[in-house]
Order: C-alpha cells, then sequence, then structure tokens
C-alpha cells in the first residue's frame, strides 16, 4: 500500500521502525484490504534490549474512528517496516 512507504519515508531521521495497522474485512477465505494507518512508536532500552512501545490510546481512538465511517471494516493485522 503506498500509504505504508509514504510512512517510511515521512519518519523521523533518527527513527529506523515504523508501524501501524492494516485495515479491511474477511469473507470465507477472501481478506480484502482497504486501508491502513501509522500508530505513534517509541523506543525504550529495558536491560540492554531495544523495547517498542504502541501509543495504545491513539490506536483504540482511530480504531473507533474508522469503525465510525466504515463499520464492516476490522483490524486485519499490523505492518512493521524499517
Amino acid at each position: 500500500m503506498p500509504n505504508i512507504l509514504d510512512h517510511y519515508l515521512r519518519r523521523p531521521t533518527d527513527q529506523k521502525t515504523v508501524v501501524g495497522t492494516i485495515l479491511g474485512s474477511v469473507d470465507n477465505t477472501k481478506v480484502d484490504i482497504t486501508t491502513c494507518f501509522s500508530v505513534p512508536l517509541s523506543e525504550e532500552d529495558e536491560d540492554g534490549q531495544k523495547i517498542f512501545v504502541l501509543d495504545k490510546d491513539y490506536l483504540a481512538k482511530m480504531l473507533k474512528f474508522y469503525r465510525k465511517v466504515n463499520p464492516k471494516e476490522g483490524l486485519i493485522g499490523l505492518y512493521l517496516s524499517g
């Protein structure tokens, strides 16, 4: 999807990874991907390991908004690039 590429290309220069949702519908064996949106991500170091933290409040708010606009759309999955 062009939105995913655009999200990656517009990321801050110090950010290597981007994450977002993929929305659409599932009908038997057919998956229809209709849209996606980015989710703010922060990186934290914990005990020498890098941990990614999603903004869960933003994610919930955006999912609620998208479901209002198109109730047939659901969360298909997440994308991670970088």
